[in-house]
Parts: C-alpha cells; sequence; structure tokens
C-alpha cells in the first residue's frame, strides 16, 4: 500500500473501548426505561422526563468518549425533544411517547449489536 494511502486510511473502531463501559451504558438505558415508563403514565410529573433528559446527557458523555458521533447527534435530538416536553412546546401525546420509547429501544439495540462486534454497524 502506498504512503499516501495508508495517512488517508481511517481507523477502524475498536470494539474493545465499547465492551469496557458496556455496563455503564446498559445501567443508563435501565435509568432511562425506568423513568420514562413511569412518565408515559403520569406526564404532568416534569422531574421523570427532565431525569430521562439528564440520563441521555450522561450516555452521550460516554458515547463521545468512544467518538461514536452519529449517535451523539441521535442522542442530542432526543435531548432535544425532552427539552420541548419539559417546556411545553410539544404535547406529551401518545406519538411523541411512543416515538421516544421506539428511538431509545432501537438506540440501545444498536449499542448493543455493536458491543457484540457486528460487522454491518
Amino acid at each position: 500500500m502506498p504512503i499516501f494511502n495508508q495517512m488517508n486510511a481511517q481507523p477502524k473502531f475498536n470494539i474493545s473501548s465499547i465492551i469496557g463501559l458496556k455496563e455503564g451504558i446498559h445501567q443508563i438505558f435501565s435509568l432511562i426505561e425506568h423513568d420514562f415508563n413511569i412518565y408515559t403514565e403520569y406526564p404532568s410529573d416534569q422531574t421523570l422526563i427532565d431525569s430521562c433528559r439528564r440520563y441521555f446527557y450522561q450516555l452521550d458523555g460516554l458515547l463521545e468518549m468512544l467518538e461514536l458521533d452519529s449517535i451523539t447527534t441521535i442522542n442530542a435530538k432526543i435531548e432535544q425533544v425532552m427539552s420541548a416536553l419539559i417546556e411545553k412546546k410539544i404535547e406529551a401525546n401518545p406519538q411523541v411517547l411512543n416515538a421516544l420509547k421506539e428511538i431509545t429501544y432501537a438506540l440501545r439495540n444498536y449499542l448493543d449489536e455493536l458491543i457484540a462486534g457486528k460487522e454491518d454497524n
């Protein structure tokens, strides 16, 4: 391989770095899911959605350390929706709550697949 091509080659993601944070990531998702499930039953309790937003912020910090920029972008959007719920800019209707629940589930599954070392991620 010519030197020029070696210098421009993108380094592959080191899966061992995310495996070391697996427990922390799962713990954060458990907290998010717990508070969010209660919030869907009691959407007037803004402290629950605020807790979820703070947990996503913590998750974002872990993912930034791993340089998973595309996922941190998704997290930022989730945080924006949660902020809009807190500020009453959008209503906590079933469609919004279901979308947040689904994206959280999808994000967790994606990270689990990444940790498991699936090649197509």
